[in-house]
């Protein structure tokens, strides 16, 4: 089941928890689990959509419903990981040898 749901939000570009759930003919909780396995192997991530008309007036309701996309999110992306900043850098410093910098 979790290909399943790989290939579909790889097709669609992301989808909702209910979606999924009517899809795959599944419980949302069901689903939300299977979506969690998947986040930690950073094959999916939550996702923030878009809605409203565009126009910012704020009367269009956001949407309530968890989305997921397919990948890893910029907060699992390895390159900004804590883990691979040297210590004593800060996120936007590079390191420099004697005499540089």
């Amino acid at each position: 089941m979790l290909t399943h749901i790989m290939d579909y939000l790889q097709r669609r570009g992301g989808a909702g928890v209910e979606e999924l759930a009517r899809v795959l003919d599944a419980s949302p909780d069901a689903v939300r689990g299977m979506l969690q396995t998947l986040a930690r192997r950073r094959l999916v991530h939550p996702f923030e959509p878009t809605s409203g008309c565009g126009v910012s007036c704020g009367r269009c309701q956001p949407s309530v419903e968890e989305y997921y996309c397919a990948g890893p999110g910029p907060e699992q992306d390895p390159i900004y990981d804590e883990k691979n900043i040297p210590p004593g850098n800060s996120r936007g410093e590079m390191a420099t040898g004697p005499g540089e910098g």
